[in-house]
């Protein structure tokens, strides 16, 4: 049923609203072509981790420059499907009974069809479906291929890698010390192995990434910015935009203090979660290791841990939102959750690609497209805060479950 729910959403949505907008495939199939020719990390310092290269290249070998668009997104309608199978598979273990696990699964399908501009036209799918693998093998108990996956998560995209003391306090929780260097060796070799292709012609530039971010201003749509322009509109601050790094950017003294700020924030706003989850447990060693409500507030770091990156930092990008599509569908438990996940695709939709212009360059309808992207960073902010206080509040004294009664321990 999820999977056919799936086929009948996305054949409507690219039937009426075509495969996606931007150029970034288009950015893909030259980094393609630059690893194929050798040139990769010589020519230029990609933005992207060495583990992305391989989701660029495979497009070029199987359907040719000509056909790269299409093939790229097949591609990530691939991952997409898996993506929907596993927000399945990981609400079945979440609550008792098939139908909100269904409904779970369902949710992701259509606030994804939301977000249809960049669905298939990025890959920020890609880290977020690893991700959630490693999510459903942690709950299964396969510690040491969890965080493999999640290492191979964070050589794709590197925002995964702010999630790994979610694994480590798992494996200190599960077998002390010894266990939680299991999963950070685990993290690594996922990394490495995904990496490992690109690694030998990058070499001192793999990292070049964190270089270009760095470097980056306040992109228009982050909180920062919102922030910024509103303060800017009511005559308290100057503001002005620039064109950089690919985005349009705010800029003025504020701005430039928000860039100070967002890395140290992100630190703290990605940790909190996860050590409101794990701190309470840590040392436990519960006979079953199951049980339910750590594994609910396990779902609750990981999706506070990413909220807090996406609201503290410097680019708030609309494909960033396939970054916690899949973890909103599987952790709405309540009918208003369900209203405020549709609500952040909508509204990062009716912002890009329909409004930005007016945000970035001022223009007629500024102020509308002020007030969706706010809203839409006003709702993250408050599924931050349900984060916490969820994720902490299910974390119980151990007790058994039936969560999976027939996975060995």
């Amino acid at each position: 049923m999820v999977v056919v729910f799936w086929i009948i959403v996305r054949a409507l949505q690219l039937r009426v609203l075509g495969w996606g907008t931007g150029f970034d495939p288009d950015w893909y199939l030259h980094y393609a072509q630059q690893w194929l020719s050798g040139s990769a990390y010589l020519a230029s310092q990609p933005e992207y981790p060495p583990g992305a290269f391989p989701i660029f290249l495979l497009p070029l070998l199987v359907g040719g420059a000509a056909r790269y668009r299409l093939m790229f997104a097949i591609e990530m309608a691939c991952f997409d499907l898996a993506t929907c199978v596993l927000v399945l598979k990981c609400a079945t273990m979440r609550a008792r009974g098939s139908p909100p696990a269904v409904r779970a699964s369902m949710l992701y399908t259509l606030v994804t069809a939301a977000l249809y501009p960049i669905l298939y036209t990025r890959f920020d799918l890609v880290p977020a479906t690893l991700v959630l693998a490693a999510i459903y093998c942690l709950h299964r108990q396969r510690l040491p291929v969890s965080a493999a996956l999640l290492g191979a998560a964070g050589a794709v995209k590197l925002w995964p890698l702010a999630l790994v003391p979610i694994w480590l306090g798992s494996g200190e929780r599960r077998g002390g010390v010894r266990h939680a260097a299991i999963v950070g060796l685990s993290v690594a070799a996922g990394a490495l192995i995904v990496s490992l292709p690109v690694v030998p012609l990058a070499r001192s530039n793999a990292l070049s990434s964190l270089t270009y971010y760095t470097a980056r201003g306040i992109q228009v749509e982050s909180t920062w910015a919102t922030l910024a322009l509103a303060l800017g509109r009511v005559g308290l601050t100057s503001v002005r935009s620039t064109f950089n790094f690919g985005s349009f950017q705010v800029a003025g003294p504020l701005p430039s203090a928000f860039a100070a700020l967002s890395l140290p924030l992100m630190l703290v706003l990605a940790l909190l979660p996860q050590v409101l989850a794990i701190a309470p447990v840590f040392g436990r060693r519960p006979v079953e290791q199951r049980d339910r409500p750590y594994a609910r507030s396990l779902d609750y770091a990981a999706l506070g841990g990413t909220i807090g990156l996406l609201i503290a930092s410097k680019v708030l990008s609309p494909q960033f939102m396939l970054w916690i599509a899949p973890l909103l569908a599987l952790t709405a438990d309540r009918p208003p959750d369900v209203v405020f996940v549709l609500a952040i695709g909508v509204l990062t939709t009716v912002v890009y690609p329909y409004l930005s212009p007016a945000l970035e360059q001022h223009a007629p309808g500024h102020g509308w497209a002020l007030v969706a992207v706010m809203s839409r960073n006003l709702i993250l902010v408050g599924w931050y805060c349900v984060a916490l206080r969820r994720g902490s509040a299910t974390n119980e004294p151990s007790r058994p479950s039936t969560m999976h009664p027939h996975a060995n321990g």
